[in-house]
């Protein structure tokens, strides 16, 4: 998902339902606890998200010094105050213009501008364990760009009312597998962003875990879709060491979640209907993210339903353990006008507010 301190305006104000000094603001999705009566239904704001990481002199606008995560007390997390998850900041606009705290610059910026630029607003970057990192080369076929926007971030993105599958979303590190020709490409989320693949290396932890199993991922794929230019499979890695969460695996585990085909050197990755992912890993011998039901997308005054959703514990047999999500996404592959996947992803409140938590690449 993109980071982005967009310009907003609130959709709504209420009191907190817990507190005589704070209230609770809405945009899209996303609910910032406030303080009573500071903010307005309407109001035009830049909205600061979970993993930014804000200057001193804006962190004093805000009154949030000292306040904040992190080593340095800069990283803006999610938080429950008073039993209400807030996730973020807000920064209002004075008379249609936003103003730089550090150099007192005002400028105009239109609804939906980025400007974290602007402010010196920075995204943070965990850093990359040594067994995740390994030496690279550009891939002979394009690999996929993939990540999944929060639903909070846009409600509207499926239509409020459309039936979607929940999907359980692992906390793990994604692995990305392509077949192209007689080439196997493994990379993780970062490096195929960049077209870049994996060298081979035992002691690599993308290689170790998927190494073994590529041939039966490859020999399903090959029955499924014979005639594909090019054929891949992303899923999750999880388990101890890998993440916090480790879902009782004391050695890493595959799960998949997605099947890609390309059908032409110039066209982009199609994305199977989940039933054909299900249907691969079971002929692949490989594990499959939980489908843990079938609801109505909510809407965007739907935020507790959402949180609901969201939390809860793992599905994964056996383990008594929080789950950092879902995703929604339609029985069959659909795309809205603009090309974008009917997908998104609900994180868990629980899980955003743990203790203890990592967050690796």
């Amino acid at each position: 998902m993109e980071f982005k301190v967009k310009v907003c305006h609130l959709d709504e104000v209420s009191t907190h339902p817990n507190a005589d000094k704070l209230d609770v603001a809405r945009i899209g999705g996303w609910q910032i606890v406030v303080g009573r009566g500071r903010h307005r239904v309407g109001e035009k704001v830049a909205y600061i998200p979970e993993q930014a990481l804000v200057p001193e002199a804006v962190q004093k606008v805000l009154g949030v010094e000292g306040r904040l995560a992190g080593s340095r007390r800069n990283r803006v997390k999610a938080i429950r105050l008073r039993k209400i998850l807030s996730q973020g900041l807000i920064l209002p606009f004075e008379d249609g213009k936003l103003t730089n705290p550090e150099t007192g610059e005002q400028k105009s910026f239109n609804e939906g501008e980025d400007v974290s630029g602007f402010l010196g607003i920075t995204k943070y970057e965990p850093p990359v364990p040594v067994r995740m990192e390994g030496q690279v080369y550009v891939s002979p076929v394009r690999l996929p760009r993939y990540d999944v926007e929060n639903w909070k971030s846009d409600p509207k993105a499926i239509t409020p009312g459309t039936r979607v599958l929940i999907t359980e979303k692992l906390h793990g590190t994604l692995c990305v597998v392509v077949f192209y020709k007689e080439e196997v490409v493994i990379s993780s989320k970062g490096l195929a962003a960049k077209n870049l693949g994996l060298k081979h290396d035992e002691e690599n932890l993308y290689h170790k875990i998927l190494g073994p199993r590529v041939s039966e991922i490859k020999k399903a794929l090959d029955a499924k879709w014979p005639k594909a230019f090019a054929t891949g499979v992303i899923g999750e890695i999880v388990g101890r060491k890998i993440q916090d969460l480790n879902y009782g695996h004391q050695q890493p585990e595959f799960y998949l979640f997605e099947v890609i085909i390309k059908f032409g050197s110039e066209n982009e990755w199609k994305y199977a209907d989940f039933k054909e992912v299900q249907a691969l890993a079971k002929e692949a011998g490989v594990r499959c993210v939980p489908l843990l039901g079938e609801t109505e997308c909510p809407g965007g005054k739907e935020i507790e339903r959402a949180n609901q959703l969201a939390d809860g514990k793992t599905a994964i047999e056996g383990v008594e353990q929080i789950r950092e999500g879902v995703v929604l996404r339609t029985p069959t592959e659909t795309r809205d006008q603009n090309g974008d996947r009917s997908l998104r992803k609900i994180v868990s409140g629980n899980y955003l507010t743990r203790k203890g938590g990592t967050e690796y690449r």
